[in-house]
This record gives C-alpha cells, sequence and structure tokens, in this order.
C-alpha cells in the first residue's frame, strides 16, 4: 500500500512539473528574439575602394564569471576607435529607454568603456536590447552600425533556451584581428547548461528519496 501511494505522488509531481514547464515555455518570451535573428558581420566598403570589417556580438553574459561580460563591437584592422555607443530596450508601451551611452571606444579603454549590462538604476538588463554606434576607420572614414543583442542573465529559463539555440556569437569567438570565427568555442557551457543539470540532479535525487525511503 505504501508503494502504491509513492508511486501516485510520484505520477502527481511529474504531471505537476511538466505543467510548470509548459508553462514557462508559454509566458516567457524573455530570450526567445535573440540569436540568429540579426546581422552580427559588417562588410563595408567605401566609394575610394577602400574597405572595413566591424564584428558586433549578437549575444553576452554579464554574469561576473570573466568570458563574454561586457558588450561592444570590436575593433578591428582598420578601425580606429567608435562613437557614441547607444543601447536602448523598448518597454512595453514601445517606448525606447536608455540603457547605456558612452562617447569613445577605442583600443586604450575598451575594456572599461564596454557595457556591464546594468541599466540607469544598476540593474542588470535581461533579454533583447537595440544599438547604434559610430565606427571610425584609420583613414577617418565614418559609418554607423546599428542592430539588436541580447543580454542573458544565466538563469534557469537561459539554460533551457540556449541549450541547443542557434545563431548566437559572442566576443569570445574572435581571433586577435577582432574577426569572428565561428568555429571557436564561446566557453559559455556552464552558463546555459550548468542550472539545467543542477536542477536534473536534484529531481534525480528526490525521486530516488521518494521510491526508496
Amino acid at each position: 500500500m505504501k508503494n502504491i501511494e509513492k508511486i501516485q505522488l510520484l505520477l502527481g509531481l511529474i504531471l505537476l512539473f511538466q505543467s510548470c514547464d509548459q508553462e514557462d515555455r508559454n509566458i516567457n518570451f524573455g530570450y526567445w528574439p535573440c540569436c540568429g535573428i540579426d546581422p552580427y558581420e559588417y562588410d563595408v566598403e567605401f566609394p575610394d575602394g577602400s574597405k572595413a570589417y566591424v564584428y558586433v556580438p549578437n549575444v553576452f553574459t554579464p554574469n561576473g564569471d570573466g568570458i563574454n561580460d561586457k558588450f561592444a563591437p570590436l575593433l578591428t584592422d582598420q578601425l580606429d576607435h567608435f562613437e557614441n555607443l547607444v543601447i536602448r530596450k523598448e518597454d512595453a508601451n514601445g517606448n525606447r529607454i536608455l540603457l547605456y551611452q558612452t562617447e569613445i571606444i577605442d583600443a586604450n579603454n575598451i575594456k572599461e568603456k564596454s557595457w556591464d549590462g546594468r541599466d540607469q538604476n544598476y540593474n542588470l538588463h535581461k533579454g533583447i536590447f537595440s544599438y547604434i554606434v559610430t565606427c571610425v576607420t584609420k583613414s577617418g572614414t565614418v559609418f554607423g552600425v546599428q542592430s539588436t543583442a541580447c543580454s542573458v542573465i544565466c538563469d534557469d529559463e537561459a539554460s533551457t533556451i540556449f541549450k541547443n539555440k542557434l545563431g548566437c556569437f559572442f566576443s569570445s569567438q574572435s581571433n586577435s584581428n577582432g574577426h569572428l570565427i565561428k568555429t571557436i568555442s564561446s566557453r559559455e557551457l556552464d552558463c546555459f547548461l550548468i542550472l539545467k543539470f543542477l536542477l536534473e540532479l536534484c529531481w534525480s535525487q528526490f525521486v530516488t528519496a521518494i521510491l526508496f525511503t
């Protein structure tokens, strides 16, 4: 009789977890627009025949682990610096809200001036944001780049969504010249998988305790 009650309890818990999981998939859209929908590389050719290349990661993870913690375009061979990086989000009413702005980013201050993912109130932003930045080449040519990217705060939703999500490219996937190399590892395995692994481990231990105690 005791075993039957345990099995009934276990089945009830499984149905509850499935229900919660389905509800999460239906209502949590914070990360779904991220990756694979926006350009992340820009090859520009100017009327004088000169060219420039800029790579902008379309996702970063400001979790303080030293890997892809900050967001900014990457300086490449032809670029001298960036000007007026402006990052905004859109609220539920369609209003564009400033998250971050800085005037000059160059080789001397790129770590200091890159965005750390926090808004004006020092709260971490989660999900999609828009950016616009002016690029200045070493020859003095100026051009603008704008698109969207995502801030991922390494929560349980991220560990589920990004486990198999394609089209995400990080600053860590660039070579020494600032060019995107897709085959380079993002080194973000812990951020996207560890929480799910821990949850599954706890669930496994819980089921074992129910069945064998």
